[in-house]
């Protein structure tokens, strides 16, 4: 059930023109099966055959599925309003399912996040290359996710920084020490982008984002912080956060 904001409707369908959501399956020899995905193409995407676009890879949280962000967190009209303002530089977006272990097991995280790292590497990152135009450097690559998949976005991401170069952590962080190559004195040389958000209702002093914000801040590591919206750990802020800051800001630096 979808309780709409009053006055807001950045994430509504309008008269713009639209983007494609598509679905694919692709074999993972990681997880040996075949696993399903959804891919956002801009509106421009056929009309310009020639032209290579860079990717944002986009995970759920931790009781969803690959369909989460297109069909409750609307990120396509998000994107769709977004580019037709000129707020947005069209891009594609990827939304892979990151649950590699069932939820309830005991050992979730510790196995799920090494596993979806290989995934990303061997499976995720080449089928998309293979099948879309895209730029194919880490300066064209984003990963990003809200709650657990914004955890696993800070673990992947700064583990391959051959792979990506942009990093949105969306109500959510790890603890610092998971993330070694944020210890490396060259670090910021390796972040064209790093964006920490949450909503508004669900910051303060014991938070993860505003803790690893302030680590962040000591060690003089460059990113964005932005805290807004009326929402709390939810879609409210979620979508707030990719309207308002995180996907205008993407690709400045590409």
């Amino acid at each position: 059930i979808e309780i709409p904001e009053d006055g807001v409707d950045y994430y509504k369908a309008k008269d713009v023109p639209h983007g494609t959501v598509s679905e694919s399956w692709y074999y993972s020899n990681v997880r040996n099966e075949w696993r399903h995905c959804f891919v956002y193409t801009p509106a421009c995407y056929d009309k310009e055959p020639n032209r290579k676009f860079p990717v944002l890879y986009l995970q759920h949280g931790f009781g969803e599925n690959e369909y989460g962000w297109a069909n409750q967190g609307c990120a396509n009209f998000i994107l769709d309003n977004l580019i037709a303002e000129g707020k947005a530089e069209p891009m594609i977006v990827v939304f892979p399912n990151d649950q590699m272990v069932t939820r309830m097991h005991p050992k979730h995280t510790e196995l799920a996040f090494p596993l979806m790292e290989e995934e990303y590497r061997k499976c995720i990152i080449p089928f998309i290359e293979s099948k879309y135009n895209v730029i194919k450097n880490r300066h064209a690559r984003a990963i990003s996710g809200l709650s657990m998949g914004g955890r696993l976005s800070q673990y992947v991401g700064f583990r391959c920084l051959d792979l990506f170069a942009n990093f949105g952590l969306l109500s959510s962080a790890i603890d610092i020490k998971e993330t070694p190559a944020l210890y490396d004195k060259d670090i910021n040389d390796k972040i064209d982008y790093l964006f920490l958000g949450a909503g508004t209702h669900e910051t303060g002093p014991m938070a993860r984002h505003e803790k690893l914000h302030k680590e962040l801040e000591e060690m003089g590591i460059k990113h964005e912080y932005y805290v807004g919206s009326n929402g709390a750990h939810d879609l409210v802020a979620w979508k707030h956060l990719l309207y308002y800051r995180f996907l205008p800001n993407l690709w400045k630096n590409k």
